[in-house]
């Protein structure tokens, strides 16, 4: 059964036996929960989304001040290049180490990306042609949440664990 935080919160206090606040408040047990979320999210890699960077013209660099979801992104598995007719494209993911070993980096048709330090690296550069054209890159990713709501059924048992080995 899908878990809600209300739901969740009422079988946490169902298993330490208190009805209602005594000891623990909603809030503290809200932030366990929360806390169990950001722990599962983080070690499993197991909460995945998808997330399109608009692409910028000469712009290699995306941070979720470009997009937001770049700030939750913990692992990329796959980006696909779409040339703004619905002809996609994969593209290759690298170190950014590469950027300085291509003997030419002038903007073209994107063909690596990268994340390096909260930022998605993308190159070579987009040209205006391409974004005139409606360009951009999707993303396929793991993420960080601490929304017990993101995690799928069955595994939303699995950060309310945490709160079992606070209170034991």
């Amino acid at each position: 059964m899908a878990l809600s935080l209300a739901n969740a919160i009422s079988d946490i206090r169902s298993f330490l036996n208190e009805d209602t606040e005594v000891f623990w408040s909603d809030a503290e047990i809200t932030l366990w929960i929360k806390e169990g979320c950001r722990d599962f999210s983080t070690k499993s890699l197991m909460i995945e989304s998808s997330g399109d960077i608009a692409l910028v013209a000469n712009q290699m660099v995306y941070s979720s001040a470009d997009e937001s979801f770049i700030g939750d992104l913990l692992e990329p598995y796959a980006a696909l290049y779409n040339d703004g007719s619905n002809n996609w494209k994969g593209i290759l993911k690298a170190h950014p180490i590469m950027i300085g070993n291509e003997s030419v980096n002038a903007p073209g048709e994107t063909r690596y990306y990268s994340l390096h330090g909260r930022k998605i690296y993308i190159w070579p550069a987009p040209t205006a042609a391409m974004v005139a054209a409606g360009a951009y890159i999707t993303i396929l990713y793991a993420k960080e949440t601490d929304d017990i709501t993101a995690i799928a059924d069955e595994y939303q048992h699995i950060p309310m664990m945490v709160l079992t080995v606070v209170v034991i």
